[in-house]
C-alpha cells in the first residue's frame, strides 16, 4: 500500500518500475501543489560462460553470452573486448580464473568467471634393441622387446610387415617380417597424459635378412681323380660339414677331393645372423677315352686326310699348322711331309689324348702349251699335256672329242680356264691353260622411226659391239660412236660394220638397216556441200592410204577414204591423209545444214459419213496437201474434205532453203451416229430458231464450243439440251460467221471431234 513520507529528498528501490507522486505546500500559505516522477527499472544482464582446457601450444578457446558487450580480464595480464576470445598459444602459467564483465542492451552490466585448465604435453621415451634377424635360423633373435614410458596410457603401431600390427600397454613385443633385403621398421607409441594430451615416439628397428648362401660353381663337377675348389658367398664366417673329403670345415673356399659323388652342408653367419643349411652336391665324372679314326694315313703332297676323333665331346689337335680346325672332332689336314698328330678330347672337363702319323707322297710336275691362246667365237685351238699317264680336262663344255687325252681340241663360247688333272698311280697333279674368247659382235640396230616424210631425218642405234665403222658416209651425221643422225632424199640402206679387239685379236659382223623416205602427200577432198537437216551426204578424200575424219559427229565412219556425213548443224570436217599414219597433211571441207520447215497436220479426226469434213494444218514455209482423196483444196492448210471412205492425208511444208517436212493425219469415216449441227440462227426472241444448239442420237458425252473468227472462246457448255443465244458476257454478238467444235462420244465408246462454221444473223 502507498506510503507517505514527508521528507524533501527520499532514497527509493522499487522492484519494479513506480510512478512517484510529490504534494508541496509553503509554510505562509494553506496553498499546495503536486508533480509525478516515474522511475524505469531496468533489468541485468544474465551471464554465461565455458570452463575450456587445452594442451599446451594449442588454443585455449573462451565463450560467454547474455549481453552486448565484453570484457575480458585474466592471468598473464590477459585482455580482450572479444565475445568469445581464443588465446592461441596456451601455455601453463595460462592457468587459472578469467573475468568477463558483460553490459546488456540497457546498460546494466554483470560479470563471470570462467575457469581455464592448460596442461603439458606428456615427454615419451622407448627402449629396447634396435636389431633383429629377418628369419629364425639356427638360433638368429627375430624378435624386439620394447617399454615406453611419460604418460598414463599407451598405444602401439606396428610398421607394415611386423607382428602384431597393434598393441597397448607401456610393453610390447614384435616380430621381424622375412625379408630379403635389409629393413628399417618405424614403430610408433602413442602416450597420454594429463587432460588427454598426447604425444607420439618412433622406435626404428633394423631388420637384417638371414644370410642367402650362393655356391661357385653351383653344381661343381671334377674328373675321377682330380680335386675341384667350391667357393661360398653371402655371409661373413662358415662352418662346413660332411667334410672328410674337404681340406678345411671354415672360409668361403673349400678343395674337395671326393671319390663319389659327394653331398656337402654349411652354413653362414653375417651380423649376428644366421642363413638356413645350405646343400651342394660335388659330381665325379669318368675321363674319356679318345680315339682317331681315318682312312690310310697315306696322302699325296698338297691332298688332305680326314680324321675324326672319337669318345670326347670338345678336341685340341696338335699341331696346329696344315690342319682345317684344331677344335673340331672331325679335321682335314695337309702336311708337306710326314707328320704325327696327337688330339686331346675333353669330356664334362675331363681329358685324354690319341696319337696318329700320316706319310706324304710328292705330286706329278705336268706341263701344257696351246696353239692359239686368243681366238674369235666360234674358232679352235689345240691343247697339248705332258707329264702324267692318265688326263682328265674341266670343264668339258667347248671340248672337242674326248676330254681325257694329253692332247684336245676347243672352241669354246667365252674365254676359258681348262683345268687339268693328270695321275701317276695314286697322286695327282693340275695345270691350266686359259683360252681367251673375243666374242663376234653381236650387232643390234634399231632406229627411232624407220619411215621418215621426205625432207625429215631420223636416229639409228647401235649396240652389242666395242666399235663401229657406218656407210654411207653422204647422208649421216654421226652423234657418237654408235648413234647417228640420218636424212636420206630417197629410201636408203644403211651398213655398219661392227667389231671387237682383245689385244691384235679382232672379230667383225656387218648388218644393214632400210631407213624408207615417203614422199611428200597432196591431199584432198571433196567440195563444200549444203544439205538440209536430217539429211546424209558423201564425202571423199584422196592422196594417200590413210585417212582420219574429225570432228566424228555425224560421220558413218572415222578411218575410211569415203565417208557419210549426216551433221545436226552446220560442221568443217578435218581429214588426216597419211601414208599408214606416217607423213599426215590435212584437207577441209564444211556441210552446211539448213534447218527444216515445221509442219502438223493436227490430230486424226473421226467424221460420220454425213458431217462436213474439215482438215486444219499448221507450220512454215509454203504448206501443201500432197496424199489424200478429195481434198477441196490442195494448198490450202485450212481445206474441207469430202472422203467416202477412212485414210490418211499427208501435208508437205517447203522453206526458203528448199527443204521439206511431212506430216500425217488420218480421217476415220462412221455411219453410227445421227447428228444435225445447224449452220445459222436469228437470235431475236421471235420463238424461231433463237439459239444455237445440236441435234443427233448415238453419242453419251458431248462438249460444245463457240469461237470467233480470231479463236476466242465466246460460249462452251456439255448439256445438249442447252444451246448459245449469241451473247458473250450478257452482251449480243455481232452478225458474222463463227466456228463450233463439238467433241462428242459415241456409243461403242469411240471420241469424235466436229468441227464447222455457224452464221449468227438478227
Amino acid at each position: 500500500m502507498p506510503v507517505n513520507i514527508t521528507a524533501t529528498t527520499i532514497v527509493v528501490t522499487p522492484t519494479a518500475t513506480t510512478v512517484y507522486t510529490l504534494q508541496g505546500a509553503t509554510a505562509t500559505s494553506t496553498c499546495s501543489g503536486t508533480q509525478t516522477i516515474q522511475i524505469v527499472l531496468k533489468t541485468t544482464p544474465v551471464v554465461a560462460v565455458n570452463n575450456p582446457t587445452a594442451c599446451a601450444g594449442s588454443p585455449l578457446l573462451f565463450t560467454a553470452n547474455g549481453g552486448t558487450a565484453y570484457a575480458w580480464t585474466g592471468p598473464v595480464a590477459f585482455v580482450s573486448a572479444v565475445q568469445n576470445p581464443t588465446l592461441v598459444n596456451a601455455q601453463v602459467p595460462n592457468t587459472g580464473n578469467y573475468t568477463v564483465l558483460v553490459t546488456g542492451a540497457n546498460g546494466c552490466t554483470n560479470s563471470a568467471i570462467s575457469s581455464a585448465s592448460v596442461a603439458n604435453i606428456p615427454l615419451p621415451t622407448t627402449v629396447g634393441n634396435n636389431t633383429a634377424c629377418s628369419q629364425n635360423f639356427n638360433g638368429s633373435t627375430n624378435t624386439v622387446a620394447l617399454q615406453a614410458m611419460g604418460g598414463n596410457t599407451y598405444t602401439w603401431t606396428n610398421a607394415p610387415g611386423f607382428f602384431p600390427p597393434f598393441s597397448v600397454g607401456p610393453n610390447f613385443i614384435t616380430t621381424a617380417p622375412v625379408t630379403p633385403v635389409p629393413v628399417v621398421g618405424t614403430l610408433t607409441v602413442t602416450i597420454t597424459g594429463a587432460l588427454g594430451c598426447t604425444a607420439q615416439a618412433v622406435h626404428n628397428i633394423t631388420v637384417i635378412p638371414n644370410p642367402v648362401l650362393l655356391f661357385a660353381p653351383a653344381q661343381p663337377t671334377l674328373c675321377f681323380g682330380k680335386s675341384t675348389p667350391i667357393s661360398v658367398s653371402g655371409a661373413s664366417t662358415y662352418v662346413w660339414a660332411s667334410g672328410l673329403t674337404l681340406n678345411t670345415t671354415t672360409g668361403s673356399l673349400v678343395v674337395a677331393s671326393p671319390t663319389a659323388n659327394t653331398t656337402y652342408t654349411v652354413v653362414g653367419s653375417a651380423l649376428g645372423c644366421n642363413s638356413d643349411f645350405h646343400y651342394i652336391t660335388a659330381t665325379v665324372v669318368p675321363n674319356p677315352t679318345v680315339l682317331i679314326a681315318s682312312g690310310t694315313p697315306t696322302i699325296c703332297y698338297g691332298s688332305g686326310l680326314v680324321m675324326n676323333a672319337i669318345g670326347a665331346t670338345t678336341y685340341s689337335w696338335y699341331p696346329n699348322s696344315a690342319i682345317s680346325n684344331t677344335f673340331m672332332n672331325s679335321v682335314i689336314v695337309n702336311p708337306l711331309s710326314i707328320q704325327q698328330y696327337t688330339v686331346v678330347g675333353e669330356l664334362n672337363s675331363c681329358t685324354s689324348t690319341a696319337v696318329r702319323e700320316v706319310t706324304v707322297i710328292p705330286l706329278p710336275v705336268l706341263s701344257t702349251i696351246s696353239s692359239k691362246s686368243v681366238i674369235c667365237s666360234g674358232e679352235v685351238a689345240t691343247i697339248n699335256a705332258n707329264g702324267a699317264t692318265n688326263y682328265q680336262w674341266t670343264p668339258i663344255s667347248g671340248i672337242i672329242g674326248s676330254s681325257t687325252t694329253n692332247f684336245i681340241s676347243v672352241s669354246p663360247v667365252t674365254s676359258t680356264t681348262y683345268n687339268l688333272v693328270g695321275q701317276n698311280g695314286a697322286c695327282t697333279g693340275t695345270a691350266a691353260v686359259l683360252i681367251t674368247v673375243v666374242p663376234r659382235a653381236e650387232l643390234n640396230l634399231a632406229t627411232t622411226n624407220n619411215k621418215i616424210c621426205e625432207g625429215n631425218s631420223t636416229t639409228i642405234f647401235a649396240s652389242g659391239s666395242q666399235y663401229f665403222i657406218w656407210t654411207p658416209t653422204l647422208t649421216i651425221n654421226q652423234l657418237n660412236p654408235n648413234t647417228a643422225s640420218v636424212n636420206p632424199m630417197s629410201t636408203t640402206n644403211y651398213t655398219v660394220l661392227a667389231y671387237n679387239v682383245i689385244g691384235t685379236k679382232t672379230c667383225n659382223v656387218t648388218k644393214e638397216i632400210e631407213i624408207q623416205v615417203i614422199a611428200k602427200i597432196i591431199p584432198s577432198v571433196s567440195g563444200n556441200v549444203t544439205i538440209c537437216e536430217g539429211e546424209t551426204v558423201k564425202l571423199i578424200a584422196n592422196g594417200s592410204d590413210t585417212y582420219q575424219w574429225i570432228p566424228p559427229n555425224g560421220l558413218s565412219v572415222t578411218d575410211k577414204s569415203i565417208v557419210y556425213a549426216n551433221p545436226k548443224y552446220t560442221t568443217t570436217y578435218t581429214v588426216t591423209v597419211s601414208n599408214s599414219g606416217n607423213c599426215g597433211e590435212l584437207a577441209y571441207v564444211q556441210v552446211k545444214v539448213n534447218p527444216n520447215p515445221t509442219v502438223n497436220a493436227g490430230p486424226d479426226l473421226t467424221f460420220n459419213l454425213d458431217d462436213p469434213m474439215y482438215l486444219e494444218a499448221k507450220g512454215s514455209g509454203t504448206l501443201t496437201w500432197i496424199f489424200g482423196q478429195e481434198i477441196q483444196c490442195e494448198v490450202c492448210p485450212n481445206t474441207q474434205i469430202f472422203p467416202k471412205t477412212s485414210g490418211c492425208y499427208q501435208i508437205q511444208a517447203v522453206n526458203s532453203f528448199g527443204c521439206k517436212a511431212i506430216d500425217e493425219v488420218c480421217v476415220e469415216v462412221t455411219a453410227n451416229y445421227n447428228m444435225y449441227i445447224p449452220n445459222i440462227f436469228t437470235p431475236n426472241d421471235d420463238g424461231k430458231n433463237d439459239v444455237f444448239t445440236v441435234f443427233g442420237t448415238g453419242f453419251t458425252k458431248i462438249e460444245i464450243s463457240v469461237f470467233d473468227r480470231w479463236g476466242a472462246k465466246l460460249y462452251t457448255t456439255t448439256d445438249i439440251n442447252k444451246g448459245w443465244d449469241g451473247t458473250f458476257k450478257g452482251v449480243l454478238s455481232k452478225e458474222d460467221t463463227y466456228v463450233y467444235k463439238v467433241n462428242f462420244t459415241t456409243l461403242d465408246g469411240k471420241k469424235i471431234t466436229k468441227t464447222g462454221h455457224v452464221t449468227l444473223m438478227k
